[in-house]
């Protein structure tokens, strides 16, 4: 080894024939590559990166968005929120119960089964009531499947601005 090689420059380098390699760089490179390539073939399979997520951790039957909020919520309405479920298995599965955080929600059409590879809507219909701050809540769906036997949908409700009327002239 020469003397040259030992500053404090070329700490962690390693010298092959005459040139200088960093073995922790290239190994961090080559698993960002790695990861990089296996999300972009969970995405283009599954259509998101959270799907493919829920995938690979052996859940069969996969959520578009989880999480829904919606927006502008008039206070004593009824809102209407859909959840799109997907199988990805090829075995049926069935959604034989829930449980609400909120006896203002209420989900229709359970049980409901799943054909292998279908896309279905679930329905939740919220009560809001009147001069609520936000709400937030949560659906646990129940199924047959040992694997997935839980499935966590949330939702957040934000109430419209009031809104301001002008006040009579004087």
């Amino acid at each position: 080894m020469e003397k040259s090689d030992l500053g404090a420059g070329n700490l962690g380098r390693l010298k092959v024939a005459g040139r200088h390699f960093w073995p922790p760089v290239i190994a961090f490179s080559t698993t960002l590559v790695v990861f990089g390539l296996g999300a972009r073939y969970g995405v283009s399979r599954h259509g998101s990166l959270t799907s493919a997520l829920t995938h690979g951790r052996g859940n069969p039957l996969v959520v578009d968005q989880a999480m829904k909020t919606m927006v502008d919520v008039r206070p004593g309405a009824v809102v209407v929120v859909n959840y799109l479920l997907t199988n990805t298995s090829s075995r049926p599965i069935r959604v034989v119960g829930v449980s609400p955080s909120c006896t203002c929600t209420v989900v229709g059409d359970l049980p409901m089964t799943f054909a292998a590879f279908e896309t279905r809507a679930i329905t939740a219909n919220i009560h809001t009531s009147e001069g609520n701050p936000p709400l937030d809540g949560s659906i646990t769906l129940f199924t047959d499947q040992p694997s997935a036997s839980e499935i966590l949908l949330g939702y957040r409700l934000v109430p419209s601005a009031p809104s301001r009327q002008a006040a009579p002239a004087e």
